[in-house]
């Protein structure tokens, strides 16, 4: 049997392991802490303000400026330089992703929106896997627009899915797929009648011979 001595030594130095444990966590915690205070939540709120001026380029369709900035205030490529790992940077992904898209520089457009990490619950994973499928198809990559164009249908956004429904439904009918449209199509007047896609959907649905 262990004496008192040696019992009493063994719970001293359980006693001074568990304190250096808990320090050891207290210090951790703590760095995480001012980490997150002093050097993560001032990027992020830096990020966010640059972030206003890239949408207002964005929103009056100064894509060059979206991307690049206008001299006085940064643009996405900045933001994703400087901020890339921020909600904000991100978003600034998606921005210049879109804005690429809009100038017609393909290959540039599908490179920012494939980095762009999907915000769930938002239309903008809608809207960029549908900019990803244009400019797939604008570069001939007809397989990738189609693939891309099914995962935006496949959100079910009453604004967005009926746009790419329809772009899909052309699509497969240049790829001789007219069965596969023309059940596209009808899927736009049974489960989105309100879109603005509906209300021309009986013409394409005729020239393709889908009309009931």
């Amino acid at each position: 049997m262990a004496s008192n001595k040696e019992k009493s030594f063994n719970q001293e130095k359980g006693l001074k392991v568990l304190i250096t444990v808990l320090a050891v966590a207290l210090i951790i915690g703590g760095g995480y802490f001012a980490y997150q205070e002093w050097i993560v939540k001032p990027k992020s709120e830096k990020a966010a303000s640059a972030m206003v001026d890239v949408e207002r380029f964005f929103e009056n369709q100064q894509y060059e400026e979206a991307i690049n900035g206008d001299g006085q205030n940064r643009g996405a490529l900045a933001i994703i330089s400087d901020y890339g790992n921020t909600k904000s940077g991100n978003l600034a992904r998606y921005y210049a992703g879109m804005s690429f898209l809009h100038l017609g520089e393909y290959e540039e457009a599908i490179k920012h929106l494939d980095a762009y990490k999907k915000m769930s619950g938002t239309v903008l994973q809608a809207l960029a896997e549908g900019g990803k499928g244009d400019a797939h198809l604008e570069l001939g990559h007809n397989d990738k627009a189609e693939a891309a164009y099914r995962k935006v249908i496949n959100y079910k956004d009453e604004l967005v899915s009926p746009i790419y429904l329809f772009r899909l439904a052309m699509l497969l009918d240049q790829k001789d797929q007219k069965d596969e449209a023309v059940k596209l199509l009808k899927e736009i007047k049974s489960d989105y009648p309100l879109s603005v896609q509906a209300q021309d959907v009986d013409k394409y649905l005729g020239y393709l011979g889908g009309l009931d």
